[in-house]
């Protein structure tokens, strides 16, 4: 359960696709039916991600950008993570300081391990 700004609700973690910082809060892009909806938490990063660690789902791309590795589509040479779920498709600049832990998350995610 996630006690965001408007409501306290019960969120399947695969149906979020990722966590950004924006002014001191939290935004939820979460999945439902069709479309995402972005739900706002008063709440640090770093909390979110002690919660979620053991799921192994989700790594950070950048500080502030926490991606759900079932989402993830692509990664380019140049660094950028491509996102895609049903309505949304978006790019996140994989920062060079997350670069190697990002990759070890996400094979690891997929059974390839490191």
């Amino acid at each position: 359960q996630f006690d965001f700004v408007d409501q306290s609700i019960v969120v399947d973690l695969e149906k979020i696709v990722y966590i950004l910082v924006y002014k001191h809060y939290l935004d939820f892009y979460i999945r439902e039916d069709d479309s995402i909806k972005i739900y706002r938490m008063r709440e640090t990063m770093q909390c979110i991600q002690e919660q979620l660690k053991d799921t192994n789902m989700f790594s950070l791309v950048r500080a502030g950008n926490l991606l759900n590795l079932k989402y993830v589509k692509s990664i380019n040479r140049k660094g950028f993570v491509s996102v895609a779920a049903n309505v949304t498709k978006r790019s996140f600049q994989l920062s060079d300081s997350r670069k190697t832990q990002f990759m070890s998350d996400y094979m690891r995610y997929r059974g390839g391990g490191i």
